[in-house]
């Protein structure tokens, strides 16, 4: 059981209801920037639709098709140059995957099966020959299309391309006596870099989450078992205690170079103070809860209460690095796990460390309202005013919201 380390902040319904109003006003006064779903209309679609299912108001469930139509539109006119590929964060599978999701949440009722199954095959057909080329990314490749996958098992051809997927990832795994890890062509090429990156949005943590997504659904549990065992092992080798003093308040590394020492220079810069969606130690403990109980490993379970109690009592800039309130690398995303543990656990410490950063995400707000830096990216769903807005809606809402799937947190 984890103690709580401080007096928790709070924030009224009122204060949320408020920042809520405030930042609708500058979503609704900014333009779209492209068709994706991190930063541009798939990411305002879902928003719109759940200011509908939250407040009942026709408006926003009509804003919500208006841009479902637009979308659908751009993809029949073969217009839009982010539709026409298949990675998650800006192609199909992330607007098949928040179609899905909408349908089974019941916020929408329309009948996309059809669209849906041209985009299976589709997709299938351009992410595996990305995955054998290595591009195991999340958010720009392979494994994001193994994600949306996971949601389109009523297509009797999806157990099959999902089979194939975890073979040709496996197939993939660099294995010696660290344990698996796996290669990452476009990380490597967007930084210049062959670190092993260890974080949720392009590295081995979001890699087994959404191998554990396809676990649950039956298929390839042998291999996924063996390969998620491996993978945490790889984790846990590079596992080394903080030491605050010296301004390293993380347990894990972001990335690793393997040709180096862990404690060499440049490899002790990557156990700095991150905490966000992104990266840092906030994703080796979703991975150890889901995986844990999944798996049922109580070993696993007890090591997330042991990091979590570490990563609570972080709440400067300094230990963590927080500076906004974004979803993606800021206070918003933080308090959205925080959630989830305490759901997950039913554990107070979580529960008083998600009024903490919500707290902290309403301060933020206070300044990045008025700030042009701030509300000229007000429609984004990763780094905007949408992802901290639906992470207010989850906090006032009586419902359990889903949304927060897209970002494996649920």
């Amino acid at each position: 059981m984890i103690a709580p380390t401080t007096t928790p902040m709070t924030v009224t319904q009122a204060d949320i209801e408020f920042k809520l109003m405030q930042m609708r006003i500058q979503i609704e006064a900014s333009t779209p920037k492209n068709d994706t779903l991190l930063s541009g209309r798939i990411g305002r679609m879902i928003y719109y639709f759940y200011l509908f299912r939250y407040y009942q108001n026709e408006r926003y469930g009509e804003q919500g098709v208006a841009i479902l139509e637009e979308v659908v539109q751009h993809i029949q006119d073969k217009t839009s140059p982010y539709l026409l590929k298949y990675p998650f964060s800006f192609g199909l599978s992330g607007f098949g995957y928040a179609m899905s999701l909408l349908i089974e949440e019941e916020i929408i009722d329309i009948d996309f099966e059809g669209q849906l199954r041209e985009f299976d095959e589709l997709i299938f057909q351009a992410a595996l020959p990305d995955l054998y080329k290595g591009n195991t990314d999340y958010l720009h490749g392979a494994t994001g299309a193994m994600l949306y996958l996971t949601r389109r098992l009523k297509n009797p051809d999806v157990g099959s391309y999902l089979t194939m997927m975890v073979a040709a990832l496996d197939s993939l795994a660099i294995r010696d006596e660290r344990g698996l890890r796996f290669p990452n062509t476009h990380i490597a090429r967007l930084n210049e870099s062959k670190n092993t990156n260890f974080g949720l949005a392009h590295g081995m943590c979001g890699t087994l989450i959404i191998l554990l997504r396809i676990y649950e659904r039956g298929i390839a549990q042998e291999s996924i078992r063996r390969i998620v065992e491996e993978g945490i092992q790889y984790l846990l080798s590079y596992r080394t205690p903080a030491e605050p003093e010296n301004g390293k308040f993380s347990e894990f590394p972001l990335t690793i170079d393997e040709l180096n020492p862990w404690d060499s220079t440049e490899n002790r810069k990557e156990y700095g103070a991150r905490l966000g969606w992104c990266y840092g130690d906030l994703n080796e403990i979703m991975l150890f809860y889901q995986a844990g109980k999944l798996l049922n490993r109580p070993d696993w379970i007890s090591l997330a209460d042991e990091l979590g109690a570490s990563t609570i009592q972080r709440h400067q800039a300094r230990e963590t690095i927080i500076n906004d309130s974004h979803f993606c690398h800021g206070s918003a995303g933080v308090a959205q796990y925080y959630k989830r543990f305490y759901d997950q656990t039913g554990q107070m410490a979580y529960y008083d460390a998600y009024q903490f950063w919500l707290a902290k995400t309403i301060q933020y707000l206070k300044q990045e309202l008025n700030d042009t830096r701030y509300t000229e990216h007000a429609g984004e769903l990763l780094e905007g005013f949408v992802g901290a807005s639906l992470v207010l809606l989850s906090a006032v809402s009586e419902e359990n919201y889903a949304w927060d799937r897209i970002f494996l947190l649920s």
